[in-house]
């Protein structure tokens, strides 16, 4: 008896030492896991504000893109507008140009005829 009571002690021994191991491990795993948290969230935040900081690099570069293609398209859309009156202009000095020179052919047509009768007359006269 004095054998299993010697027995009984060393396990309930041995018992209390695996128990305080086992809630020492216990305690390391769940600061572990509460460390490995507390880094991910961190990590998270880290790419959080680094996605932020990004995002709003990006609406930036897209406001100044809007703000100059509104200016060079004003610019165009003045230019066209020039352009449309130069356009309007030179056709109109093209059709007066062509009527002036349908007329300056008319006149010649004209004179070279008036020549020709004379020219008859002349020859008529003379024969």
């Amino acid at each position: 008896q004095a054998l299993l009571n010697e027995q009984q002690a060393q396990l309930s021994h041995e018992l209390g030492k695996l128990s305080s191991e086992r809630k020492q491990m216990k305690d390391a795993a769940e600061q572990a896991a509460s460390d490995a948290k507390a880094a991910a969230e961190k990590e998270a935040e880290a790419y959080i504000s680094q996605f932020r900081d990004q995002l709003k690099r990006r609406e930036d570069d897209i406001h100044s893109l809007e703000s100059v293609h509104s200016a060079v398209a004003s610019q165009y859309e003045r230019r066209i507008n020039e352009l449309e009156g130069q356009l309007k202009v030179l056709r109109k000095k093209h059709r007066e140009l062509e009527h002036r020179r349908a007329l300056d052919l008319e006149g010649f047509t004209a004179d070279v005829t008036t020549l020709r009768r004379l020219l008859l007359a002349v020859d008529r006269r003379l024969h």
